[in-house]
């Protein structure tokens, strides 16, 4: 056996979850649990309910993706469904989202509609479906008044762990398709438009490696502000993947290349003027920039502390970040809080994650915040399945 999988079996004889703060885990009936990635939180603004996915899919067993959502009560942790899905995928999950807005009870979520993929807002107390919209969506911005969607299907056969494969691509044989892209959606009424085509974005100050390569959109995040978002375009050539990062106004003014030497990915807004976003070149390395929108003036955070790839994101005050890491050598996952200057805090977490847990299929741990700040829920495969494991940081972040 190599050297990852006697470590790993070697792990077995450990436990598989190492932590100095006290944590909750969240299951349900079915084999896996789990919400997505990490740029939004499942927990409501008092921190009594988190939403999550729940599934019995095995892609050796099953053809049907369903899946289950609903929501956690954590007074109790028994799951309460609300409704089915066969539209997501293991990393970005159905988009699931609390809806912004006056009434604390919707939420928003991707599926099949009218025979496409497509989104629903529902009601978690009456489970009435509130709007069906025929566009899957990505991200809604503070107000809940607008999201922004994409094709999921192009995204799933440029990368299959975060696309959904329910339909096939209808830009298959485009490398650039110039009528598909970023979409804004209008949610009070349903309708949308396209703001920035991916043929456009191909040809705006293209490169050579851009030429005769597939292109696609992907990471998709309003500003605090609801004005402008950020989003990333990635192109593959000879096996090979590039990425750069833009922010661009929600009139699809001011269309802003972030950075011409880095490849640009995970991303966290820290305020309507900042943007947290994980970096890569050569010789450079990993690295994690705060850029100023627009000037993109950017500093460093973390030199020594966040120099591994992760999903960086800032507690509710903007004091403190949280970020993890992709599996070791040993198949261990890290947890890293450090304050937002870059100062660790703590990295004390490791979890296992099985080697089965791999490519399409791994499980990230995505932390995300609670609303008050002093808990982290990630997604968890050290018991063999997804699982949501909620960590108490609150005596760590109050000393």
């Amino acid at each position: 056996m190599n050297i990852a999988i006697d470590s790993a079996y070697l792990f077995h004889l450990k436990p598989k979850i190492k932590s100095s703060f006290p944590f909750q885990k969240l299951e349900t009936e079915y084999k896996h649990t789990f919400f997505g990635y990490y740029d939004k939180s499942p927990f409501n603004k008092d921190d009594t309910k988190l939403l999550a996915i729940a599934t019995n899919y095995d892609k050796k067993k099953n053809k049907s993706r369903e899946a289950v959502v609903g929501y956690f009560d954590l007074n109790t942790s028994k799951f309460k469904e609300i409704g089915k899905t066969s539209t997501w995928s293991w990393q970005l999950g159905a988009r699931l989202q609390w809806l912004p807005g006056e009434c604390e009870e919707l939420i928003c979520y991707n599926s099949e509609v009218q025979g496409g993929l497509g989104a629903v807002i529902q009601n978690i107390s009456t489970k009435e479906i509130i709007r069906k919209i025929n566009i899957p969506i990505f991200d809604i911005d503070e107000k809940g008044n607008y999201a922004l969607g994409l094709n999921f299907s192009r995204l799933y056969r440029m990368r299959q762990g975060y696309g959904y494969g329910n339909f096939s691509d209808p830009t298959k044989n485009e490398m650039a398709p110039e009528n598909d892209g970023i979409s804004l959606i209008n949610l009070k009424n349903g309708k949308h438009k396209l703001l920035i085509s991916t043929k456009f974005i191909s040809e705006f100050r293209s490169k050579k490696s851009m030429l005769n390569a597939t292109h696609y959109l992907n990471h998709i995040s309003f500003s605090p502000c609801g004005n402008r978002f950020y989003f990333v375009h990635i192109w593959n050539k000879m096996g090979k993947r590039f990425s750069r990062g833009f922010t661009c106004g929600i009139d699809a003014l001011d269309l802003n290349l972030i950075d011409k030497k880095e490849n640009l990915s995970h991303y966290n807004w820290k305020t309507s003027e900042e943007i947290l976003i994980h970096t890569s070149s050569k010789p450079n390395g990993v690295k994690f920039n705060l850029y100023k929108d627009i000037e993109n003036t950017k500093h460093q955070i973390g030199r020594s502390i966040l120099n591994k790839s992760g999903h960086p994101s800032f507690s509710p005050d903007k004091t403190l970040i949280i970020s993890d890491t992709y599996p070791s050598l040993y198949r261990l996952q890290n947890l890293i809080l450090c304050t937002s200057q870059g100062v660790l805090i703590n990295n004390s977490t490791k979890l296992y994650s099985p080697t089965k847990f791999s490519d399409s299929e791994k499980c990230d741990l995505h932390p995300r915040w609670s609303s008050s700040g002093t808990k982290i829920c990630v997604d968890s495969s050290y018991l063999g399945s997804r699982k949501v494991l909620i960590f108490n940081i609150e005596k760590l972040i109050k000393k």
